[in-house]
């Protein structure tokens, strides 16, 4: 019978390890760039299954994908209430 005993130092730097608390809080990303990296507007046409579902006639809520041609599918969040 063996016993392995792990001490905070073993475990520096692993994904298991301590997690190191930053200005920002838990959960929050200490990077200030945007999400979207070397991106380009997209032509109107180039990617026909993306829907956008609007508010008010005008602003954007939530996004879909066409799933036929009379189905949109997207996140329960964006439908409820």
């Amino acid at each position: 019978e063996s016993n392995t005993t792990n001490t905070q130092s073993d475990l520096e730097g692993r994904a298991f390890g301590r997690v190191p608390r930053g200005p920002r809080g838990c959960g929050m990303s200490s990077k200030s760039r945007t999400r979207i990296v070397g991106g380009r507007p997209a032509d109107p046409r180039e990617w026909p299954w993306m829907a956008a579902l609007l508010r008010d006639g005008s602003v954007q809520y939530c996004g879909g994908v066409l799933i036929t041609d009379r189905h949109v599918l997207t996140a329960a969040h964006c439908v409820q209430g």
